[in-house]
């Protein structure tokens, strides 16, 4: 049976971020009929369940083993790419050269999206704080990916013109108010960095004891 658009539509999200919460889903696509057509692909074994922590389960449309570190980062993307009020483009590797032709690709780490409700368009590189690390760790890390990208010719150009920016996903509003006070000399250098909560890292990497 050919697959409707809805169904290709949402098969195509879960690839492309590769676990999504089925309710993500179903509040975006805003269509009644949605939370059916998500059953039905699991039932036709397109998209599968993965149970995780906190009784939480995501969709992903293939078995495969995945830790709860890697589920939480894909489901965090998700969550601040596909916000409606924003709306960012996760981007495949092969996907880069679309809005941005001149960067050089071969070696570049996957994580990268795309704004292009923005004119220009800004590329931003994303980061999740899966390891719940302490803020100084992550001021650091910022700073070491600011500088690997400084050597860049292409993503230089893209941070004269303001074009660049690294976000980072961190569990908590306290967290993020922190980091994003710690990270602000940064914007000196060209990088501007972006910090949200995104409350489900806590759900998944810290989750209440049961009773």
């Amino acid at each position: 049976m050919k697959p409707t658009q809805i169904e290709r539509d949402i098969v195509e999200q879960v690839e492309r971020y590769r676990f999504v919460l089925p309710d993500s889903i179903v509040a975006e696509q805003s269509n009644e009929t949605t939370s059916e057509v998500v059953r039905r692909l699991i039932q036709r074994r397109v998209l599968h369940e993965v149970r995780l922590p906190a009784e939480t389960v995501c969709l992903a449309a293939r078995r495969s083993p995945a830790t709860t570190q890697s589920v939480a980062r894909a489901l965090a993307v998700h969550r601040f790419c596909r916000d409606r009020s924003r709306r960012q483009t996760f981007l495949r590797k092969t996907e880069l050269a679309r809005y941005f032709p001149t960067l050089f690709q071969t070696g570049l780490p996957g994580g990268y999206y795309v704004d292009a409700t923005r004119e220009p368009p800004v590329l931003g590189l994303i980061r999740v704080d899966v390891g719940l690390d302490e803020v100084g760790r992550i001021v650091s890390r910022c700073h070491q990916l600011a500088r690997r990208h400084q050597q860049l010719p292409g993503f230089r150009q893209l941070m004269t013109a303001g074009q660049f920016e690294i976000t980072y996903l961190v569990a908590t509003e306290q967290k993020a108010r922190r980091l994003s006070v710690a990270l602000s000399l940064l914007e000196k250098t060209g990088v501007r960095c972006v910090v949200e909560p995104v409350p489900v890292l806590l759900d998944l990497l810290a989750p209440l004891p049961t009773t």
